[in-house]
């Protein structure tokens, strides 16, 4: 099983971050959206333009507020850059604040927005896998590339309607714990596998659980860390030193049969969210021979 890095701090962090992560042998680098910043898909590009091989996406495009076509079409040029590396990941989850929600609606009536959400990211993915690879390729509303395949696409969240968009398209699904809202529900994973339509890109179901915690330099070490963080939206299910935080993360990963892992850490200073990430891998044996 596979383990990656899910990010939700701040952009200059992330620029620092992300190579670390690739030298440790983290498996992909994933970059949460929290309105108002930057559009997670640009930020995407710079970590991709500072890093060589590691997997980089989004996890996820908030929908509601991103243009269908037109965010297909900046993965498209993300895809033709960085080949084989880019994960276009979307959800359906909105903002808490009272002011971006009311200026991002334009005048539409909330219930109807939160109400479209399906069909908004099936014409989301339908886009993306409008490349002259496909053999349904529509140039008339695609950026042509000669044989040019969509990046990896995954459905994101913690409830039935993510995954079962996941199932129904034949897309990747992220599962996310990292929320204190969040449920633990191995059986949400069993049904996606189970309904999973294949499709070209994507012939078998595969399933990233995202989950935050702290990875301290002992289990009281960790507890005082995840003491000191007071965002209550994310709740740390993994905490302890290396070794207890490395057989959490694998039980995890047994009980949803998760193909990957990737983990938030819980804590502001950048240089002990490094130290974070450095012990997790050595514990996990990320960059070891065989």
């Amino acid at each position: 099983m596979k383990l990656g890095v899910l990010d939700i701090g701040g952009i200059e962090d992330a620029i620092l971050m992300a190579p670390l992560a690739e030298r440790l042998g983290y498996a992909r680098y994933w970059l949460a959206e929290h309105q108002p910043q930057p559009s997670p898909v640009l930020l995407a590009s710079i970590i991709a333009s500072q890093t060589e091989h590691i997997r980089v996406g989004t996890a996820g495009v908030l929908l509601h507020y991103h243009p269908p076509i037109r965010t297909a079409h900046d993965f498209h040029l993300l895809e033709r850059a960085f080949t084989g590396r880019i994960d276009a990941g979307f959800c359906g989850g909105t903002t808490s604040n009272p002011v971006l929600v009311e200026g991002d609606r334009d005048g539409r009536d909330l219930d109807a927005v939160l109400d479209a959400y399906p069909e908004r990211a099936r014409r989301f993915v339908r886009q993306l896998r409008n490349t002259q690879a496909s053999p349904a390729f529509d140039p008339s509303v695609a950026w042509p590339e000669v044989g040019m395949e969509p990046p990896q696409i995954w459905s994101l969240g913690g409830g039935g309607r993510s995954s079962e968009l996941a199932a129904e398209l034949g897309l990747g699904l992220g599962y996310a714990l990292m929320f204190a809202a969040n449920r633990d529900e191995p059986d949400a994973v069993r049904r996606y596998r189970e309904r999973f339509v294949p499709h070209r890109d994507r012939a078998e179901p595969a399933v990233i659980v995202a989950v935050a915690g702290v990875c301290g330099e002992t289990d009281e070490a960790a507890r005082q860390s995840a003491a000191a963080w007071t965002n209550a939206v994310f709740q740390p299910r993994i905490l302890g030193g290396p070794a207890t935080c490395a057989a959490a993360l694998a039980a995890l990963g047994e009980r949803y049969g998760a193909d990957e892992i990737v983990f938030v850490a819980l804590v502001r200073a950048h240089d002990e969210r490094a130290r974070c990430y450095e012990l997790l891998a050595d514990a996990w044996g990320l960059g070891r021979p065989g």
